[in-house]
């Protein structure tokens, strides 16, 4: 883990730039249409590319992998009351499929005024957080960085 947590480090900025690509439709739905979205961060301690991730999310929902143990989960059509649940649903349903531990962390569109930077920035603080306190199997989010 503290070997994944050098390499998160080391290439954070890259993954970050990735996640900022991926996301450019969300962002115009948000920005014209107020359509805000959630991003799931998902680490997996081991080997994952067998997860299915398109088996457990909407077809409005877009799924990618950002490494081999780093998965994104972009939730569309959510608001700031709902996306931990959806985050906390997804994680329901990876642990029902694999037998296995996740570290979790999300964020909400609609906190952040279309600064997509900082979005991304938080999501990734709240993982490292998440990921070096050993948290694993609870959705974190910005609220939990603040306590």
């Amino acid at each position: 883990m503290k070997e994944f947590l050098k390499q998160l480090t080391n290439n954070k900025q890259k993954y970050q730039d990735f996640i900022n690509e991926e996301i450019t439709p969300s962002l115009y739905r948000d920005k014209r249409y107020a359509n805000h979205f959630s991003i799931i961060l998902i680490y997996i301690q081991n080997n994952s590319y067998n997860y299915k991730f398109k088996n457990i999310i909407r077809n409005s929902d877009t799924y990618f992998q950002i490494d081999r143990y780093l998965h994104c989960v972009i939730l569309d059509s959510i608001s700031n009351e709902t996306y931990i649940k959806g985050a906390e649903n997804l994680l329901y349903k990876l642990q029902k499929e694999h037998l296995n531990s996740f570290y979790i962390s999300t964020v909400c569109s609609e906190n952040y005024s279309l600064n997509e930077v900082q979005m991304i920035k938080k999501l990734f603080d709240i993982l490292q957080c998440s990921i070096k306190h050993n948290i694993k199997n609870i959705v974190l989010d910005v609220e939990y960085m603040k306590g």
